[in-house]
């Protein structure tokens, strides 16, 4: 096994306009941890529920079971569930980048980890273990009742754990430091380290290379935002937006863009709140916004891009046709040109972006009009 396994493997996911990072960081850190040989996994599993309690040093690791996607009834699904005997014991919400859920209750607001907490305290009734909720993020923070000293309430007295995917690794690393190199364990806790690294996990806050790199996006981000606002001009008018909706240009690093987006009002044929216009440039080195065979070819290098979008995969299958020069990944309308294509002179360049993006969003305007799928 090499210490890319994880990386290669995510090379080869299934992917649908997408990006299943959240749950494939899940299933690499289950398998990561069922490799644990036992006094490592009694130590990991100690750090979830507190040094406090001895009991985990007792336990039997036959009887530990790691489950992902658990189906937790009108609770959702959990990413990970660790059960004892057969019993819920150690439940897990993981993210990368994406808030906890949030909705109100009889008793005001609440939230995913506190059903969760629920769902766990009415399931737990007959564990050995003491129980405990894990909270593992990559750019969220935690909800403030989570990580309160004062929290015990909403989450029935568990423990509750607090940890970054990168300082987790990190932590199992050092727990099998002492395994011989070839151990099945150390490989694996490696290969999900470099995959972390890989997908610029491994910290949450910017080391000095990061810190160099916005130096030289920051200095260049006027001239670049300025591009998009001009393309955003052009393509604005796709289709009609709500009086409060405003747009704004922003980097996604989940999708290796710099673009400009805004919600479309619904339409006779397009009653979704999800569908929205969107312009940029990709740049598809970064990441997979979508691979190549939804595309139909591999795209090198950075991209010019214009379209209409929703949020859910295969929204669009109303119609199978588009506007020339469209692709319609996972049902999209989406206008894709390199940069390279256009003039080498940054100014001449930057006119002739504009130009194709007004001449895109023009053809998609009159297209989605008469299809009714805009107003």
């Amino acid at each position: 096994m090499n210490d890319d396994l994880f990386v290669d493997l995510f090379a080869y996911r299934q992917r649908e306009n997408k990006n299943p990072l959240e749950d494939w960081a899940t299933e690499c850190l289950a398998a990561t941890m069922r490799s644990l040989p036992a006094d490592p996994l009694k130590k990991l599993l100690t750090d979830f529920v507190g040094s406090e309690h001895a009991i985990v040093a007792q336990l039997d690791e036959t009887k530990v079971e790691i489950f992902t996607q658990y189906h937790a009834g009108k609770a959702g699904r959990p990413d990970m569930l660790v059960k004892y005997d057969g019993q819920p014991w150690i439940l897990f919400e993981n993210k990368v980048g994406h808030a906890v859920s949030q909705r109100d209750s009889d008793d005001g607001e609440s939230h995913q980890l506190r059903e969760y907490a629920d769902w766990l305290k009415e399931h737990c009734v007959e564990c050995e273990m003491p129980n405990a909720m894990v909270f593992i993020t990559h750019l969220t923070p935690p909800p403030a009742d989570f990580v309160s000293v004062d929290g015990h309430a909403p989450y029935h007295g568990f423990s509750r754990y607090h940890s970054t995917w990168g300082v987790l690794a990190r932590r199992m690393a050092a727990l099998v430091e002492g395994l011989c190199k070839d151990h099945h364990a150390v490989r694996l806790t490696q290969a999900f380290l470099t995959y972390l690294e890989s997908e610029d996990m491994s910290n949450e806050f910017p080391d000095a290379v990061a810190l160099s790199s916005a130096q030289l996006y920051v200095s260049q981000a006027a001239s670049l935002e300025n591009l998009v606002d001009r393309m955003w001009q052009e393509a604005k008018n796709i289709a009609a937006c709500g009086k409060t909706a405003s747009y704004r240009i922003k980097a996604e690093p989940d999708y290796g863009t710099v673009n400009a987006q805004r919600y479309a009002l619904s339409a006779p044929r397009s009653s979704s709140g999800w569908s929205y216009i969107e312009t940029g440039i990709w740049f598809p080195e970064l990441d997979s916004w979508y691979d190549s065979e939804q595309i139909g070819r591999d795209l090198v290098g950075p991209h010019i891009y214009v379209g209409f979008f929703n949020g859910d995969d295969d929204y669009f299958t109303m119609t199978d046709a588009a506007p020339e020069g469209f692709l319609r990944p996972a049902s999209d309308f989406l206008a894709i040109e390199s940069i390279s294509a256009f003039a080498a002179d940054p100014d001449l360049r930057g006119g002739e972006i504009v130009t194709w993006v007004a001449e895109k969003a023009a053809a998609l305007r009159s297209y989605l009009l008469e299809q009714k799928i805009v107003s």
